[in-house]
Parts: structure tokens; sequence; C-alpha cells
């Protein structure tokens, strides 16, 4: 029987299709930055650089959350809350063969701040908490033009703020940063970088 791939390989995967994100729309558009694409371009280039990893997993994406949960296992005499949203969707899903859901990635395009992706961690709070999901993620794009240049050190020391924030907002869960380097445009007036934070619960 084919074992579960690792997560550091879902997390590798998950930033190359940011990656590949940002240099299709730039092909495609004619220069113009990830920004300017809808979310659902990024979720898409995620599921299929997941797809292509040797091992067994299954994809679904804009799941329904109620359905997931209904799957997942809850423990003890937990019960879901408001917070997770169970009127709401997943961007994507990753499933054990067992039809039970491993884990959750949410996608944000354009983040600048905790703010951002505070819903999405909220959920994501509330469910690692209550079901046997093994893990969830936050996959982002960030970007920043500043003119005085030193662009690329604002969007490293940004991820870094966020990633800070988010530890010391929600120490009930495991938080762990991961993120390309940053891809400098110009003379370093301009930058971008892709974001996954991993969530699993204590």
């Amino acid at each position: 029987m084919s074992r579960a791939i690792s997560i550091e390989t879902i997390i590798e995967s998950t930033l190359d299709g940011i990656d590949e994100s940002f240099e299709f729309y730039q092909e495609w558009s004619g220069g113009e930055w990830l920004w300017n694409a809808p979310e659902y371009f990024i979720t898409v280039k995620i599921a299929e650089n997941i797809a292509k990893i040797n091992g067994a997993k299954y994809i679904t994406l804009e799941d329904n959350v109620k359905y997931i949960l209904d799957l997942a296992q809850l423990k003890g005499k937990a019960q879901a809350s408001e917070k997770a949203r169970a009127n709401g969707r997943s961007d994507i899903v990753l499933w054990y063969g067992n039809e039970k859901p491993r884990a959750i990635i949410e996608v944000k395009n354009a983040v600048f701040g905790l703010n951002n992706i505070l819903e999405d961690i909220e959920r994501i709070q509330d469910v690692l908490e209550k079901f046997t999901l093994q893990f969830c993620l936050i996959a982002f794009y960030m970007d920043r033009h500043y003119e005085k240049g030193n662009a690329n050190q604002k969007v490293e020391e940004n991820v870094y703020k966020i990633f800070e924030e988010t530890k010391e907002k929600y120490p009930k869960m495991t938080c762990e940063l991961y993120f390309r380097k940053n891809k400098i445009i110009g003379d370093d007036t301009d930058a971008w970088s892709s974001v996954v934070i991993l969530f699993k619960a204590k």
C-alpha cells in the first residue's frame, strides 16, 4: 500500500505552485504581477504541483466545509463552532485513501498583513482543535513596491512580522514558516515572495 506523501513535500510543491503562478501570469498578461490575478489561479497551480508528486494523495478543490467535517472525526466530546464556517468552502483539501480528510490548504493572494488571513486562521484553529485533521496550511503571495529601494528586505521583514504575530495570537497551535527567498525586480524597488504557514494541533 502506498504511503501518504510527506508534509514537507506538500509544502515544497505548494511553494512551487505560487512561484509558477507568478511566472505564468507575467507571461500571459505581458508583465502583470500576480496580485492582479484571481486567487483561484494560484489555487489551481498549487493543486497541479501537488498532483505531480509521486505517492498516495487525493485532492479536491472548493470543497464544502460541512461535508469535510462530517467525514472528519471529532476529538472526544468536541463540537464544531461557527468559526469553522461549515457553510463555506475550503480552497484545497487533501484526503487519505480511506476517504478521510487529511489536510486543508487555504490560499490567499496579495497578503500584506495578518488581517488578510485572520479569518482563515480562526477557522483552522477551530478545525484542528476539534477534528482529527493532520495539519492545515495557509499559502499566500506577497509583494512590495518601495521607491527608495530595499523592497527585498521589506518583504522579508513583513513575512516574519506576520508569522510572529500569528504565533503570539494563536498559541494553541504549532506554527512553522516556509518561504522562498524574495524575487528582486529592477534596482530593488520591487520584490515578491511565496509563503506557506504550517499549522498543527498541539
